[in-house]
């Protein structure tokens, strides 16, 4: 292997780790270590700019049950899929965090107070009556 070829190596791997230290292994949205990162820039650039920062926190409604009735891995599933629904939900200039168990939350930068609370709505209604399905 040429030099060349081991430090294009060397950076992929390192790229790599960097992504994993940011994401959460379950649902492959940032984790919450990152959304403090995140965070204080987007509220430094909202600061500068005097622009508003929508911040959207879900959860899901008695998780805690489905565990319990169906089992982790069902449990699981679920916070992947929703995880999956917040994705779709987003643009690509929005960042999504798995902020605890069954808690999510959803940076929408550049956009105003009413636009978040549009989308945060949009969301639910989306999502109120549709149902998981276990595809494992």
């Amino acid at each position: 292997m040429s030099k060349k070829d081991a430090k294009n190596e060397l950076v992929k791997q390192k790229n790599i780790l960097e992504q994993l230290t940011i994401t959460d292994d379950l649902t492959r949205l940032y984790n919450h270590r990152h959304l403090n990162t995140v965070l204080t820039h987007e509220f430094e650039r909202c600061t500068r700019y005097h622009t508003d920062l929508p911040c959207l926190m879900f959860d899901l409604d008695h998780f805690k049950q489905v565990n319990d009735t169906y089992g982790h891995g069902f449990g699981d599933t679920v916070l992947r899929e929703f995880a999956q629904r917040v994705k779709d939900a987003i643009r690509s200039t929005d960042f999504a965090f798995r902020f605890g168990g069954e808690e999510f939350m959803i940076l929408l930068p550049q956009t105003t107070i009413a636009g978040g609370t549009e989308v945060a709505a949009k969301f639910c209604q989306h999502n109120a009556t549709k149902e998981f399905i276990d595809l494992n």
